[in-house]
């Protein structure tokens, strides 16, 4: 029928995640790189600032962009690219202010942030926001390699600019950095608008109607985006805001070796929800129970060489104790089990069990980190998220089960 949906080659998906892959190793590249110039206490604060936008921006607009990608290949035609434009750069400037609220707050209760950085952090929130809705756009339009090789583009955009403004020496080390995103993110986001204009030719007109029927049907998955990015990065926030700061740079230093591997669940679960996954993935993710004892020995592997990265590259200072790394490295295995799982059920259509779903995680995750990080200081705050993660999972698998 002529209504089906397009299939991607196998070669195209496996290259979109082949470039998540490289564009996540380059990021992680230049957070180490720039961890050190910065020291523990500026990298917190800047690791604060920059998990605050991103928190934001998936509270503002991750349920109109999942809503935008699902309507795409549906042929929705009352969902138009118009709409999805004015709608994602309002709500991108109510993510921006929400971040400055938040830091600005920050700033007043705990660390003094100047203001610079203040505006700084303004303009970066709004554009690192606008770029991944736009983002998400090009995936909806199945533009896998225009997505895949701006992903790459704008790291290395952000290393050079960052080198060049290091080497004039004008600005501090931490301005230095965010002109680096802001000047990348805005690149980015010209250069993807351009495309999606040149390509679809969308209307510039300013449509309330369609605006307001894009944003009614985004409701149903706005719980969805949000329990994906607010719950994946509440371990930080809980950090920032109940424990010592200068512990917050360090937890994004150690553990950054293996959130490296966080873009594989990721980019899969974009595949699912746009129903372009291959047959091999969804055997992945079913075999995945069997394969426990061999993922947890990954765990343990994985948390030794991340230890052991950070004190070769970074020094001694830098280090976090060893259960750390090994408890967040089980909440990242989890996560990620439980991101696909949920895709999946996303894919089907399922909205009230999506909903309930990602109202448990956005509840129980800030609960049982901050309950944890209470009782057991920094250990509990991955204890907390995996535990979580394995309660949520449990249900679904049963739910599924009883089915």
């Amino acid at each position: 029928m002529s209504d089906s949906k397009p299939n991607l080659s196998r070669g195209v998906r496996n290259g979109y995640l082949s470039a998540r892959g490289i564009s996540a190793g380059l990021a992680m590249t230049f957070a180490l790189f720039y961890s050190s110039n910065l020291g523990v206490e500026r990298r917190s604060l800047v690791a604060f600032i920059m998990t605050t936008a991103l928190v934001a921006a998936v509270i503002s607009t991750s349920g109109v962009s999942l809503t935008y990608r699902r309507a795409v290949p549906n042929q929705e035609n009352r969902i138009t690219l118009n709409a999805y434009i004015y709608l994602t750069t309002l709500l991108s400037i109510f993510a921006a202010l929400l971040t400055l609220l938040s830091v600005a707050i920050y700033s007043h209760t705990k660390t003094h942030i100047p203001n610079t950085l203040l505006f700084v952090t303004l303009v970066y929130a709004f554009f690192a926001s606008l770029d991944f809705c736009f983002h998400q756009a090009l995936i909806a339009y199945n533009l896998f390699k225009v997505a895949s090789i701006l992903d790459v583009l704008t790291i290395v955009m952000q290393i050079s600019i960052y080198l060049i403004l290091l080497f004039v020496n004008q600005v501090s080390i931490a301005v230095a950095l965010f002109t680096a995103l802001i000047i990348s993110y805005i690149t980015s986001t010209v250069t993807t608008l351009l495309l999606l204009i040149g390509i679809k030719d969308p209307s510039i007109k300013f449509s309330a109607s369609e605006i307001r029927y894009l944003l009614s049907q985004s409701k149903n998955y706005h719980l969805y985006g949000i329990s994906n990015g607010f719950a994946d990065r509440i371990d930080r926030i809980v950090i920032a805001w109940f424990l010592p700061l200068g512990l917050l740079g360090k937890y994004a230093v150690g553990t950054s070796l293996i959130s490296f591997l966080r873009f594989l669940p990721e980019a899969l679960s974009r595949l699912i929800v746009g129903k372009q996954t291959l047959p091999q993935l969804a055997a992945l993710s079913k075999s995945l129970p069997k394969k426990v004892l061999v993922i947890s020995a990954a765990a343990l592997i994985g948390s030794l060489v991340s230890q052991l990265f950070v004190k070769v590259v970074l020094g001694q200072a830098w280090m976090l104790p060893f259960l750390v790394l090994l408890l967040f490295a089980v909440q990242e295995i989890v996560r990620g089990y439980y991101q696909i799982s949920l895709s999946r059920v996303v894919s089907l259509g399922e909205d009230k069990k999506v909903r309930k779903l990602s109202l448990a995680l956005i509840v129980t995750a800030p609960f049982l980190s901050i309950l944890g990080s209470q009782l057991f200081g920094i250990y509990g705050v991955p204890l907390g998220m995996a535990s979580g993660y394995i309660l949520l999972t449990f249900f679904l698998k049963r739910r599924k089960q009883a089915i």
